[in-house]
């Protein structure tokens, strides 16, 4: 009998801050992220009952939220910095109309092209895409190692940002740097998404849904 892992991934919702490019920027969710997040996590829980684990971004609007439900469990949230949203360079935590005054020419030439023309002082894609695979793998180790993995076993719920979702998304379907996923595609807050694993002959086969 083949094992299988179920991974929830849950963005993050509204936050405060105003209309910004967040990144590294560190900012908690307002009001309305947190009735976001809220409905979502108990939409999760009636479809799949409680999560065996939660692991968030170390970002305070994924972070704050993933540990007070985790302890609404009896868990602890772990915190796993692959998870992390992109590094924007000096783009990160101003508005978009501040962007565009200094740099909308290299701003827009970015969302085109995301590898071949990185954010200044920022991350490359390469480099976040890589990471983001590096912490999904780790947490597939971790799950397959585990003795008690069955099919049907309660999953793992992730939460994270928009730019690691579309990154995996991307992954998954076998589009890497295919620009037209990162700049033609808009996860809303509070967005998830169920990726089953199954691991056949030492490799892991992801597949996606969307819940219901």
């Amino acid at each position: 009998m083949s094992s299988s892992l179920r991974l929830v991934f849950l963005r993050h919702g509204a936050c405060e801050g105003g209309n910004i490019l967040r990144g590294v920027t560190d900012v908690p969710l307002s009001a309305e992220g947190e009735m976001q997040m809220q409905r979502r996590a108990d939409g999760l829980l009636s479809r799949y009952g409680y999560p065996s684990r939660v692991i968030t971004s170390p970002r305070i609007r994924c972070r704050q939220f993933a540990c007070a439900r985790a302890a609404e469990f009896g868990l602890s949230a772990e915190v796993l910095e692959g998870f992390a949203e992109m590094n924007y360079g000096i783009w990160d935590g101003k508005t978009f109309d501040e962007i565009y005054q200094t740099d909308g020419e290299a701003f827009d030439a970015f969302y085109r092209d995301p590898w071949s023309n990185p954010p200044l002082a920022g991350e490359t894609m390469e480099a976040f895409e890589s990471r983001v695979k590096e912490a999904f793998e780790q947490v597939c180790d971790q799950a397959f190692s585990a003795s008690n993995l069955s099919p049907g076993s309660e999953p793992v719920w992730v939460v994270c940002h928009a730019g690691v979702m579309l990154v995996l998304m991307a992954h998954i379907m076998g589009l890497q740097q295919q620009a037209g996923i990162f700049n033609g595609m808009a996860l809303p807050y509070a967005a998830a998404m169920e990726v089953t694993v199954i691991r056949h002959d030492h490799k892991y086969w992801p597949r996606l849904h969307w819940p219901g």
